[in-house]
């Protein structure tokens, strides 16, 4: 018998991962259960204490290695062990909550969310930008997808296993202005596990992240909707359910074959759900985190136990590390829906939840500010009619320019394609905000979320000033509005299946037809989102590329900027600890004017390299330490600059070292181990 041994190296870093997940995501966020005292269903504790356990246990890794006390964070797992089983024999003799909400014995509503669930870990497997990315062929080349935001998730995350708070890996010189929650996260588990953090965050994480999420909405939502087989198909459309953009996608490929090389769901109205959710995104997890700060909120207010809005409170809170635009839009809804209870109703059950995300935002944002001072110039622009014209133009509608034809055609066509299904639970969001009930202020906070998302993603572009047709981030606070509105929509449809099974013109039959059309109009652009991405084929890294890549990966220290062959470059930012004086997203990090000196620099260096001059000055401008050369193309310079030696070279490259860390550091105390995890550079297979 023949042992794969790459089989063998995923079953064990697969069983390593889950320990890892057992003792620094489950244990700890149990623990945190047993103190609240109160029993959930086995899936809810399960479900929370996941989620409580990885945002305790990320801070703490975050605060410790922020401290220069990195080593005491192997303690944590081990004092939280200890304290949970202290505290299991007391919690496990309250009585156990009812499984079902219902009460009902045949709810088998868990077998449809183990096919959801199943679904999307099949689209992480089948995606080019997941499970297959960055592995070895058996030829020993490296599939690659050609993505940024791989690449820069994977700077940052590298940049997390030595340096808390982490400087911009991909703008050498600069710290970081950018929310890096779920970076922290692939860090602490690559720290303790000494796995890669491309297996962790493409394979391992993700696969997490992804299955937490959708557990999570599905507890939040049977908690709220009162049944499980909703609470299922709340969950698939929060991560399969689009907009109606395929109306004018199925118009244009008729008259238009060739039109199908354009994604929908961004092509006509610009504000894609599942894109995010299935793009190495930090959405993903802040989608996990935003419903279990809603199911904990619901919980503290239905039950009246503070301990649970002040857990509702911790998670709020963490969205602005997680996705700083998710927490934003929360903390607005929060501070707004407790003023007016306060004002109105005398209820201050909301004072224990936004009082602690003040004390921990506001500092956040005061720190963020001052960070965006050395960063790009980011512009908040009053553009309230741009979208819509131009979404209008795309639909095949004239090009609006009236105001009066904006708000009474554009505005309805917008909400209505953009958000799809979801826009029959805009009279019920109206509703509770006009009439809140003054029992449970909690269906306010979520509708004042909703307006609020899309109010600022139509009306405003947040765009750097240099960049006035860059991506605009706006489009963040809509897309996290329609995650949310899905359980009002879910409710508005439950309550018309009741009704007609109450009058009799309806059986279970009528509620399954009703959820089928309701899957239909949901899914055709996100089939076409994915069947787009499927499309897509991975390049190929040839074994030079890994040779080089391997040795900088031993022979750099943490911080030391590199200069070359992009595909060493991309390599390098998802391997190693180096720098880059302008990798991905880098115009939208630091000043215009940087990236534009930045830019002349390499382009001379460039352009002299390619008549045979080595510009030693250039180099030190950016403070390289090392310049990774193509040896095709271009007669190799004789190096006569002092201080610069060959350190490394095979049939393609050549890899010269200056002798000083002019822009980096030397690894030392906590960053040697670090260093260390990086000695032998082994990409998946």
């Amino acid at each position: 018998m023949v042992i794969d041994p790459t089989m063998i190296g995923i079953l064990g870093g697969t069983s390593l991962f889950l320990a890892a997940v057992m003792l620094l995501a489950y244990v700890p966020g149990r623990l945190v259960l047993h103190l609240l005292n109160s029993r959930r269903t086995p899936l809810d504790e399960a479900v929370l204490s996941l989620v409580l356990g990885l945002v305790i246990s990320a801070w703490l890794y975050g605060v410790t290695m922020w401290a220069g006390i990195g080593r005491l964070f192997f303690l944590w797992p081990l004092f939280a062990g200890i304290l949970f089983l202290f505290t299991r024999a007391r919690y496990r003799r309250l009585p156990a909550a009812d499984p079902s909400p219902t009460g009902a014995a045949h709810d088998r509503s868990h077998i449809l969310l183990a096919c959801v669930v199943t679904l999307g870990i099949v689209m992480l497997a089948i995606l080019p930008i997941y499970y297959s990315n960055l592995t070895l062929t058996g030829s020993g080349e490296m599939r690659v997808a050609r993505l940024d935001d791989v690449f820069w998730h994977l700077a940052i995350s590298n940049e997390l296993t030595h340096d808390v708070p982490p400087q911009n890996p991909v703008a050498a010189g600069f710290p970081l202005d950018y929310h890096y929650g779920m970076d922290l996260a692939v860090a602490m588990f690559a720290v303790v596990t000494d796995l890669s953090t491309a297996d962790l965050f493409l394979r391992y994480l993700s696969s997490l992240f992804l299955v937490v999420a959708m557990l999570v909405v599905y507890c939040a939502a049977r908690s709220w909707l009162k049944s499980g087989y909703f609470a299922a198909l709340t969950a698939f459309l929060v991560f399969f359910g689009e907009d109606f953009s395929f109306l004018p996608g199925l118009s244009l490929f008729f008259s238009h074959p060739d039109s199908t090389a354009n994604d929908w769901s961004t092509q006509f109205f610009g504000v894609p759900a599942v894109f995010s959710l299935f793009y190495n995104n930090p959405i993903l997890p802040a989608v996990g985190i935003l419903f279990a700060g809603i199911y904990c909120l619901r919980t503290g207010l239905v039950e009246g136990a503070r301990a649970w809005l002040c857990v509702s409170a911790l998670l709020f809170g963490t969205l602005m590390d997680v996705k700083m635009f998710a927490g934003a839009q929360m903390l607005a809804a929060l501070l707004m829906t407790s003023l007016l209870y306060l004002y109105r109703f005398r209820d201050t059950r909301l004072l224990w939840v936004i009082v602690p995300v003040l004390a921990y935002a506001v500092p956040a944002l005061v720190a963020d500010v001052e960070l965006g001072r050395q960063g790009a110039d980011f512009h908040v622009n009053f553009d309230p009619w741009s979208k819509l014209s131009a979404s209008m133009v795309a639909v095949g509608l004239k090009n609006l320019t009236d105001p009066a034809d904006l708000v009474f055609l554009g505005l309805p066509v917008f909400l209505a394609g953009s958000l799809g299904l979801r826009i029959i639970a805009i009279p019920r969001i109206v509703r509770g905000i006009v009439r809140p009930s003054p029992e449970n202020p909690l269906h306010m906070v979520l509708g004042l979320f909703i307006v609020i998302g899309i109010g600022a993603g139509l009306i405003f572009r947040f765009v750097p000033s240099h960049l006035p047709d860059a991506y605009d981030n706006s489009v963040w606070f809509y897309a996290q509005s329609k995650y949310v509105i899905w359980p009002f929509a879910i409710e508005v449809i439950r309550d018309w299946c009741h009704k007609r099974i109450e009058r009799g013109s309806g059986t279970m039959k009528t509620g399954v037809a009703i959820a089928a059309a309701a899957i239909a109009l949901s899914i055709p652009s996100t089939v076409q989102h994915f069947v787009l991405m499927l499309r897509q084929k991975n390049i190929l890294f040839d074994r030079n590329v890994i040779a080089a890549t391997d040795f900088l990966a031993r022979d750099a220290s943490p911080g030391d900027i590199l200069l070359g062959d992009q595909r060493v470059v991309d390599a390098a930012m998802a391997w190693t600890t180096c720098h880059v004086p302008l990798g991905p997203f880098a115009e939208y990090a630091i000043p215009y004017g940087e990236v534009q000196r930045r830019k002349h620099l390499e382009d001379e260096f460039w352009s002299d390299w390619q008549h045979g001059h080595l510009r030693a000055d250039l180099l030190l401008a950016l403070r390289i330490r090392y310049l990774v050369l193509p040896t095709a193309g271009a007669a190799l310079p004789t190096i006569s600059a002092p201080g610069i030696e060959q350190v490394y070279s095979d049939a393609e490259f050549v890899v010269l070292k200056l002798d000083r860390p002019v822009g980096g550091k030397r690894a030392t105390g906590k960053d040697e181990r670090t260093a260390n995890s990086f000695a032998t550079f082994r990409p998946s297979t």
